[in-house]
């Protein structure tokens, strides 16, 4: 049973603190990238009277390298104001409701993210007087009790521009859970998928939860993450799509292509140049010709996906080495 106490300073109960899945606490493990972020100590709900001077949401999360952290209330993200502050010391985050009002009752949760992988945490903010009456659950013993447990996960996909993709999770529990979907963006932030966000469409069948997404674009890249949550606790999944096709990467083959195109140019230059010298002059159409061939074969071995790197430059090398050496024998055997 929830207490209520009369002073609007002190009226603050923190409930009973949510299951972790076990599942999630598994994949909170080290790896050769770093540590998935871990809730240590998650959000707890709490009930306040109207006119608290402060409501006070905290948790503590562990993680390499340092997780981000996005605070969303209702499913929308919250930012530092005179009515909201937000702290972080060390692996302790607070978010402060200043003067409570009525308004400000909802889901309040932390989505917390780094390179490795993503964590969830989510309480509720009661608002009620000391005479008003208490709401009742009607959670049964098992949505207490037992947390949501993901069965089917989808992975990481690269897709072309304008195509179609879903990402499918199926869910265990006694009880059908709330699933939330977001999308993840170094360079935006966090974009908490509702049913009215364009590009995206949620459907949910039985333990089956999909997001598909049409005509895919840039704005759709990033890292996508399921939460689905229960009174008792949440589950997560998260996966990264790349989209292919994009104008810069066209922008980035055409330069691959030019840079194969002046490197093979000046390199022809200087093996004619090389060629003369050891053999003698040589015919101008010989000599076009050769080059032409030069070029040809140095372009049938190279691939574009290793331009600039190491590898590449080494094959390029050893490729017009080789050639060099069978154009100077070549020509100075039809001299003598």
């Amino acid at each position: 049973m929830i207490s209520h106490l009369a002073a609007p300073e002190v009226s603050l109960k923190h409930l009973q603190p949510r299951q972790q899945d076990p599942c999630r606490e598994q994949e909170g493990t080290k790896s050769d990238e770093g540590q998935l972020p871990q809730v240590v100590e998650e959000l707890r709900d709490l009930q306040v009277a109207p006119g608290t001077r402060l409501a006070k949401f905290h948790l503590k999360v562990k993680g390499y390298p340092v997780p981000r952290l996005y605070w969303f209330k209702d499913g929308q993200p919250l930012s530092t104001s005179a009515h909201i502050r937000m702290a972080d010391k060390k692996t302790l985050h607070t978010l402060e409701i200043v003067s409570v009002t009525r308004e400000d009752v909802g889901q309040y949760a932390a989505y917390i993210s780094n390179a490795v992988g993503a964590a969830y945490s989510s309480a509720h903010l009661l608002v009620r007087g000391p005479d008003e009456p208490e709401e009742k659950s009607a959670s049964d013993v098992c949505e207490q009790l037992v947390p949501p447990r993901i069965l089917e996960r989808f992975t990481p996909k690269k897709v072309k521009r304008g195509s179609s993709i879903t990402f499918s999770v199926k869910v265990e529990g006694c009880q059908a859970p709330t699933i939330h979907w977001l999308k993840e963006e170094a360079e935006r932030g966090v974009l908490w998928i509702g049913p009215n966000t364009p590009g995206y469409t949620m459907a949910s069948s039985a333990q089956q939860h999909s997001l598909v997404l049409l005509d895919v674009g840039r704005q759709h890249q990033g890292t996508y993450t399921c939460i689905a949550t229960k009174a008792a606790g949440q589950a997560l999944c998260s996966a990264s799509l790349h989209v292919s096709g994009m104008p810069k990467e066209e922008e980035q083959e055409k330069m691959k292509e030019a840079l194969i195109s002046t490197f093979l140019q000046g390199t022809t230059q200087a093996i004619s140049a090389q060629m003369s010298e050891s053999a003698g002059l040589t015919g101008l159409a010989g000599q076009r010709k050769g080059e032409a061939l030069v070029a040809e074969e140095a372009h049938s071995h190279l691939s574009l996906t290793e331009v600039g790197t190491e590898e590449f430059l080494q094959k390029l090398t050893s490729q017009i080495t080789e050639m060099v050496s069978a154009k100077i024998t070549q020509t100075a055997g039809a001299w003598r």
